[in-house]
């Protein structure tokens, strides 16, 4: 063993501090306070973890005994941020010195009078009062309630954030799944595809009221059957129509020299029936052949992808009958819709439409279905956030609006099986050859610049025939589809809550 003796010069911090405790009565079971100690309990830190130093004085602190608390996790946070200070009271308080001023003369050379200004500057730094502990106490409470609403307005705002971009993305992703169906369901497989298949878009749309507000109530003027219509003729109605009708509001008269028909706009259905009822009262219009009538808007239609073919677990399949067991698979959704939806239930027990018009299996699991349902249901599902929920699942609806093509003559209308010119060479999409579409070259296909459509090169409207040069029939940029998919939507009855 060696024997270690340590002189202690009374003039140093440290040897100024031991001088302090040799003076005060500590019990023999309690350790000497030193570089390691606490600086309030004087227990040596090394036997509790939860310690903190002094950024500025490097004095060490058990949190326990700390006046003022600090955060449970300031100082993991410190550990990871070195430039997180915290000062002991003791600093937190120390007055700023004074200017420096140039050295006195009456300065001794052996430095008497500079140990004299520091002790009377020790004594200057007594412990804080009970009024300064108070405020130190109420600003790190103000700083802790501060950071604690700081942090819940920044989780609300993230919060926020998140469920616009989730609703965002799923709208993006629903418009972008639907974006290409046109031209995908458009554009037939094999022979029997095109014989069968019918065009549709689906589209999300929300500002349904604006479109249903400058959307026209409109009565149409035909021709009867047994009765050949002139350009003369046509324009003769037309005069006719507009000289009965001066006196109301009308929106506008258009006639169609290629259905040789008349359409009548209105602002509203009062405005239409009056119409309505003095043009078929009109000996002229009836003794040109004419008939008038309104039409009626159709009913919404929504669209679901993807369906589970978990819904049909329960149907029974036992039969031969496929017709039959399609009409059970409709039911079978109907019943799981009317479980999960209290809304829609109520409103299909007071009769309103729901109903299966279109049931397509895409894939060994997944259909693809669309339902006929009034505007009540459909404004009730939107106020759900356009959910749907099927069995265990939700799925997010979009309008569909149904375009009929023939892939035979690739007009607008009808279909290959009701074509009028059945009996002819059928169209191709793709060069307006006379050969079926799926027949056509495969370079020709895959090359877009040299596509025709042969609807737009027939049209009379526009420039439709200058874009009839840019596109293939099948094609949704096609400006007579973009036509008839907007007459659908003003067609289509979204905000009327009595039609059931």
């Amino acid at each position: 063993m060696f024997d270690i003796s340590l002189k202690v010069s009374g003039s140093t911090k440290k040897g100024t501090a031991l001088k302090r405790l040799a003076q005060i009565d500590v019990p023999n079971d309690q350790p000497i306070s030193s570089s390691n100690a606490c600086t309030k309990c004087v227990i040596d830190v090394k036997e509790i973890n939860d310690t903190i130093q002094c950024s500025k004085c490097s004095k060490s602190y058990h949190t326990t005994c700390l006046t003022h608390p600090i955060p449970s996790d300031f100082t993991t946070m410190q550990a990871k941020n070195p430039c997180l200070w915290w000062l002991c009271m003791a600093c937190v308080l120390v007055p700023e010195k004074p200017p420096t001023s140039a050295p006195s003369a009456n300065i001794a050379s052996d430095g008497k009078d500079n140990q004299l200004t520091n002790d009377a500057a020790s004594k200057k730094r007594s412990a804080p009062s009970a009024e300064q502990v108070d405020v130190v106490n109420n600003i790190s409470k103000q700083l802790l309630s501060f950071k604690s609403e700081l942090m819940a307005n920044i989780n609300d705002v993230i919060e926020s954030k998140l469920n616009s971009a989730f609703s965002k993305l799923s709208d993006t992703s629903s418009s972008v799944s639907t974006a290409q169906s046109y031209a995908d369901v458009a554009r037939p497989a094999n022979k029997s595809d095109e014989q069968n298949t019918t065009p549709c878009v689906t589209t999300n749309k929300e500002h349904v009221t604006e479109t249903a507000v400058s959307t026209p109530e409109v009565l149409i003027l035909s021709p009867k059957p047994d009765v050949t219509v002139s350009d003369v003729l046509l324009h003769k109605v037309k005069k006719s129509v507009e000289n009965k009708l001066k006196k109301l509001q009308v929106e506008f008269v258009r006639p169609n020299s290629n259905t040789n028909k008349i359409a009548v706009g209105f602002k509203n259905s009062d405005l239409r029936a009056e119409a309505e009822s003095l043009l078929n009262s009109n000996d002229d219009i009836a003794l040109s052949g004419y008939t008038c009538k309104s039409v009626h808007k159709m009913l919404p239609k929504i669209s679901l992808i993807n369906v589970s073919s978990d819904v049909f677990d329960e149907v029974d399949r036992s039969s031969e009958d496929e017709e039959l067991i399609k009409q059970l698979e409709k039911q079978s959704i109907i019943e799981k819709i009317l479980d999960k939806n209290e809304a829609v239930k109520i409103l299909h027990d007071e009769e309103h439409t729901l109903q299966v018009v279109y049931l397509k299996k895409v894939t060994e699991h997944q259909y693809t279905i669309v339902l006929k349902v009034s505007p009540a249901i459909r404004a009730a599902l939107i106020n759900q956030g356009r959910r749907i929920y099927i069995g265990s699942t939700v799925y997010y609806f979009t309008d569909r609006f149904h375009v009929q093509q023939c892939y035979h003559c690739q007009k607008i209308g009808h279909t290959s099986g009701k074509c009028p010119d059945i009996g002819d060479a059928p169209v191709c999409m793709y060069c307006m050859g006379r050969h079926m579409s799926s027949k056509c070259c495969p370079n020709i296909k895959k090359n877009h610049a040299i596509h025709r459509c042969a609807r737009c090169l027939a049209s009379r409207h526009g420039n439709d025939a200058e874009l009839g040069l840019t596109h293939n029939a099948a094609s949704p940029n096609c400006p007579l589809i973009k036509r008839e998919l907007k007459r659908l939507e003003q067609n289509t009855n979204f905000t009327s809550k009595n039609v059931m």
